[in-house]
């Protein structure tokens, strides 16, 4: 039978309790003690009556708990028989499943893993009632967690509601929010701050409206918990979440430290305009006095691949921490293709010759690209081709490459654009998976997994929708 777990009291507060204690019996006195005499009222008189105490019963189990007991026994159900009946209550029961959740939170079935799959006998309890929870409205799920924790809740209810909301994943944000706000920024670090993102990583997976509402509030958020949620964006790793974390730039030096962080490890999926704005600012901390936060920042430029950086890496080469200069070398490289070693002379004569060239050379290679010439359209793709730093550019010029008819013009856009790094190109690249040429075909699979760092395949339909994310 499914064990009654002890109720949490941020669950008591909303009134989820559904059973009464009994009254505590008198203890008896340590010791002997002498006899006293009984007190006597000199004037006795007939007073009120008292009322007798109304006696105070454990009441027996609630109708889930009577439910899950039938899991085992001579009339035992299927789990999922128990799941339609549970569900069928509706929620107004759901006081008692969250007081049974809150008590134990061993999750008996693996995510993901079907009721009728598991073992007969196995206590899933828990499985059961997490799966009732995604058949009622997530809106009035939440409510129900979110409203048994009152301003006094401590830090450690506060935890148990977030795991719990994390186990329902999404359209759990807000909830997710207004459960950790009111909690000491002191305590968001640690352990307590692992769990409160693995929360909102939950809160914000393959959600669209968790986004838009978490857009809404961040620039309210207090710094500690706008640091869970940058670590929150950093995994989830999409373009929308890149979007959001850079957003979260310049409010705090501690936050701006974790946000740098972590965008520095990041792949991005897509240079969009609200990024550029994003490296628009991170450029304002190259001279930051802070080395780390320097180093960082030149980790980020190249991450994002910036060309309008350029003049402040170089200088960077020369700065008086070591480390600082090593990454400012690594994100010129990144920005130029090259492996030239870090003197800052070569860097500057090498930036003003691709400024001329984009200038006076570009032009001329993009009409020949586009032009009827097939000869003439290879050249110009393999020499654009030589030219990363000013990709964007060069990747609009390899796009009509991609569009020209004949497959080796297209061919050689596709190495182009691979050797550049143009993955704004990537979803010409995947029409180009459909094309009846065999080898442009696999060209343009190659340059979309160097450029992504995913294996999706020629399925079109799966890296539209990965480059969406």
């Amino acid at each position: 039978m499914h064990r009654i777990p002890q109720t949490l009291r941020f669950l008591a507060a909303a009134g989820l309790l559904l059973f009464t204690p009994a009254v505590a019996a008198p203890q008896e006195p340590d010791g002997e003690e002498e006899p006293q005499p009984p007190v006597v009222d000199p004037e006795p008189g007939p007073g009120p009556e008292e009322p007798e105490p109304e006696a105070q019963e454990l009441q027996g189990p609630g109708p889930v708990e009577t439910l899950l007991a039938r899991l085992e026994g001579p009339e035992a159900l299927r789990r999922d028989v128990i799941v339609g009946h549970i569900a069928a209550l509706g929620p107004k029961v759901l006081p008692e499943v969250l007081r049974l959740l809150a008590g134990d939170e061993r999750g008996d079935v693996p995510e993901g893993a079907s009721l009728a799959a598991a073992p007969a006998g196995e206590r899933t309890g828990d499985g059961i009632l997490m799966d009732v929870l995604g058949m009622w409205p997530r809106r009035t799920v939440v409510a129900g967690v979110v409203g048994g924790l009152d301003q006094e809740a401590g830090t450690e209810e506060r935890l148990a509601a977030l795991r719990l909301l994390g186990r329902l994943g999404e359209g759990t944000l807000e909830g997710v929010l207004d459960a950790v706000l009111p909690v000491d920024p002191v305590q968001l670090r640690g352990n307590t701050s692992k769990r409160v993102t693995d929360a909102l990583v939950a809160a914000l997976a393959e959600d669209d409206l968790a986004h838009v509402a978490l857009g809404q509030r961040v620039d309210q958020l207090p710094p500690g918990l706008a640091a869970c949620v940058a670590r929150a964006l950093a995994r989830g790793g999409r373009t929308r979440d890149v979007e959001l974390l850079t957003g979260l730039l310049d409010r705090d030096e501690e936050l701006d430290e974790v946000v740098l962080g972590e965008l520095a490890n990041l792949r991005v999926r897509r240079v969009t305009p609200a990024i550029e704005q994003g490296a628009e600012l991170v450029r304002t901390f190259l001279d930051h006095p802070e080395p780390r936060t320097r180093k960082l920042a030149a980790l980020v430029l190249g991450r994002l691949h910036d060309a309008a950086s350029i003049e402040g890496l170089i200088m960077l080469l020369e700065d008086p921490d070591r480390t600082v200069g090593q990454a400012a070398l690594w994100a010129l490289r990144e920005l130029s293709g090259t492996s030239w070693p870090g003197e800052p002379g070569r860097w500057r004569s090498w930036y003003a010759q691709e400024r001329a060239w984009l200038a006076a050379e570009a032009p001329e290679l993009a009409s020949q690209l586009a032009g009827e010439d097939v000869s003439a359209a290879v050249r110009a793709a393999r020499q654009l081709g030589t030219h990363a730093l000013f990709r964007k550019r060069v990747t609009q010029h390899l796009e009509s490459g991609l569009d020209n008819p004949y497959p080796s013009v297209q061919l050689a856009s596709c190495h182009a654009l691979q050797r550049i790094g143009g993955l704004r190109a990537a979803p010409r690249l995947v029409k180009l998976l459909l094309s009846v040429d065999e080898e442009v075909r696999g060209a343009a699979q190659g340059a979309l997994e160097a450029l992504t760092g995913a294996q999706l395949g020629t399925d079109p339909e799966s890296w539209l929708e990965w480059l969406g994310g």
